[in-house]
């Protein structure tokens, strides 16, 4: 029956809307709405509180995302004309959260409250991930090589959406090819992780990202990809 699916898979369907009664699937895990013509998400979505996965690549009829349940892990978009982005109203609530993997590709007419709450959101997300995640880094490492397209390694959390800044949280800024951390400061010990921010110029889609290497290297010379 309906009320039992776990995944549903609506690629490449032509349908440009789901029913308003849509958050009454309680088991939902993976939504896929890939190439289709959606054009609303009912924000009932909100009550599929076991939802981990959704993805909206190539929706380009899709103009606002609502806000989704906290159980949401990976979120999927490429919708060229989608301008709102709705997230929980707080940051309290926004801490029940487990985000860890959001694109946003080529979504380039997303409107300025939406951009700022997509940074807040990356803040607040990575800051428990790295937290939550600390007791298993080491075992995680060893473990850690994954396809991209398909799974992330545990201790890794992405986020992709269209600016032109850094975020102003993040303490070293650079233009060049190589940076020094200084990792002496008491504020940095123990040190948790990276948070790595990238601006790039030129359109990237999801199929055809862009591809590219950190090298870490401490002060004794031994480095690290």
């Amino acid at each position: 029956t309906l009320e039992n699916i776990i995944e549903l898979d609506l690629t490449a369907i032509p349908i440009n809307a789901l029913p308003a009664s849509f958050g009454f699937h309680s088991k939902l895990e993976t939504l896929v709405l890939k190439l289709s013509q959606i054009e609303s998400i009912p924000s009932s979505i909100k009550n599929l509180t076991r939802l981990r996965k959704l993805d909206i690549i190539d929706c380009n009829k899709l103009l606002a995302l609502p806000e989704l349940p906290s159980s949401v892990e990976t979120v999927l978009v490429e919708c060229r004309l989608i301008k709102t982005v709705l997230f929980p109203s707080t940051a309290v609530e926004q801490f029940k959260e487990n985000k860890k993997r959001i694109e946003f590709w080529n979504c380039l007419n997303l409107d300025e409250r939406s951009l700022i709450n997509i940074g807040l959101n990356l803040q607040i997300n990575l800051m428990k991930f790295t937290y939550q995640h600390l007791s298993t880094l080491e075992h995680d490492y060893v473990e850690s090589y994954v396809d991209y397209k398909d799974n992330f390694a545990s201790y890794q959390a992405v986020y992709v959406y269209p600016g032109s800044s850094v975020p102003e949280w993040l303490e070293y800024k650079t233009t060049k090819d190589d940076m020094n951390v200084d990792l002496s400061p008491p504020h940095l010990s123990p040190l948790l992780g990276f948070v790595f921010c990238f601006i790039l110029a030129g359109v990237f889609t999801y199929d055809n990202p862009i591809d590219f290497k950190i090298t870490t290297i401490d002060a004794e010379g031994d480095g690290e990809k």
